[in-house]
């Protein structure tokens, strides 16, 4: 039976002001030297995600879990931190982020929503209920880079099946110094190793959220190593400040992000390269380069764009251990969804925001005839009853999960996290 490694590449931050910096190998090269069955995969992996474009994607659900690990108290952050890491995460990936007003003009059409949500499990693996929030006292502090004794040593001290949760470590610390987060790509045939249960996000306490000890980040962190988790590269190739070739073959793979060299600043008409055009680039013409990128280094980062989005459901839907964290099976395991909710829909004809909300949520009538909903509990109990008239109407919640569900389609919009924020 032939030997099947994992890719992981590492990938670590430095804290910049609020900007992430990764020190990972930049991209999966099939290079001469790596066997067949590895040229094959990753050749299949790239044609797959070439297919995989899509004008919208439905909405995926993936449960979380949250590591906590601390020593003495050191890193220990608060429940009401963690979901507003969490808030963070799913704003961006949702295209909720308010920020998104600050994209400029030229690149606003590229703007691309994920359509993903990270809910915290409510069971876990031994079929306990859970908070999604796991709290671990020890002094193991990881090191980012691979080779080194304790290289990803905390991810062994705490971890729940990948294939199950999607698994994030808040940390104290993280070698070498000034480190704040780090990831691995996904996939099976690849050189480097690292099993599936390596696979997620690390990122410093101080560095996920932006509240209580998180109050000096705009959390973002965590956003571009979940996108690194996902397929996604730099926007950049900073070894050689490398312009690349063909933009759907060279730098990032992507061709709505225009090919850049590596940089710190927001500057908003620095333009690095002039090969934007080259390939099936969207762009006529050379571009700035795209500061708003979650995937660059500026401190203005603020979108994924639609082919970026496109490759990481991509990556999603290639493995299995991925596409299967958002099943309808895994979901009703994991508690995120009762057994009596069988689908999660996006309509457009109503809206329900903020997700997650501090208790109270707003749902949103596109239509101009009323609307009849019901409100239900992970249970699938019945919380309320609402008729809606065009326009929007308030709820208040308690802490929880909830589905609201149109009564005529029984369509579901949405999960809606409700957490406390005291």
């Amino acid at each position: 039976m032939k030997r099947l490694t994992l890719l992981a590449f590492v990938i670590f931050s430095i804290d910049i002001y609020s900007q992430t910096i990764c020190g990972t190998p930049e991209r999966l090269n099939a290079t001469t030297n790596i066997e067949l069955n590895e040229k094959e995969q990753l050749k299949a992996l790239r044609s797959h995600i070439k297919t995989h474009h899509k004008t919208t994607h439905p909405p995926l659900l993936i449960p979380t879990v949250v590591h906590i690990v601390s020593y003495l108290g050191i890193g220990d952050i608060s429940d009401a931190q963690v979901y507003d890491g969490i808030r963070i995460l799913n704003e961006d990936f949702d295209k909720k982020n308010q920020d998104t007003a600050n994209i400029r003009q030229e690149f606003a059409p590229y703007l691309g929503d994920a359509n993903i949500q990270f809910v915290l499990a409510k069971i876990d693996p031994d079929g306990n209920p859970t908070n999604g929030i796991v709290r671990l006292d020890t002094n193991l502090v990881p090191h980012a880079e691979p080779g080194y004794g304790d290289f990803d040593n905390v991810k062994y001290a705490s971890y729940w099946p990948s294939d199950k949760y999607y698994n994030i470590w808040v940390v104290r610390n993280i070698l070498p110094g000034g480190v704040n987060g780090y990831a691995q790509y996904p996939g099976t045939d690849f050189t480097y190793g690292g099993p599936w249960n390596t696979y997620g996000s690390v990122v410093r306490y101080n560095h996920f959220g932006s509240i209580e000890l998180a109050g000096a980040s705009d959390g973002r962190t965590v956003t571009h190593e979940v996108g690194h988790t996902f397929g996604l590269y730099h926007t950049f190739l900073s070894a050689a400040n490398d312009c690349g070739g063909d933009c759907d073959t060279s730098l990032d793979e992507v061709c709505d992000t225009p090919p850049a060299f590596l940089s710190f600043n927001c500057n908003p008409i620095v333009n690095t390269c002039s090969n934007d055009s080259i390939g099936p680039s969207p762009f006529a013409t050379d571009m700035p380069d795209q500061i708003e990128n979650f995937m660059g280094y500026n401190s203005c980062t603020s979108m994924f764009t639609k082919e970026q989005v496109d490759r990481m459901r991509g990556f999603i839907s290639f493995f299995p251990t991925l596409s299967g964290l958002s099943s309808n099976q895994n979901l009703i395991e994991t508690g995120i969804i009762p057994a009596s909710i069988t689908s999660i829909s996006s309509p457009t004809d109503f809206i329900v925001y903020p997700n997650p909300s501090n208790g109270i949520i707003f749902i949103q009538n596109n239509t101009n005839e009323q609307m009849d909903f019901e409100v239900l509990d992970l249970t699938g109990k019945l919380v309320a009853n609402l008729m809606i008239q065009p326009g929007r109407q308030s709820l208040n919640l308690q802490n929880g999960v909830y589905f609201i569900k149109e009564k005529f389609t029984q369509r579901t919009s949405r999960i809606i996290v409700v957490q406390s924020t005291d």
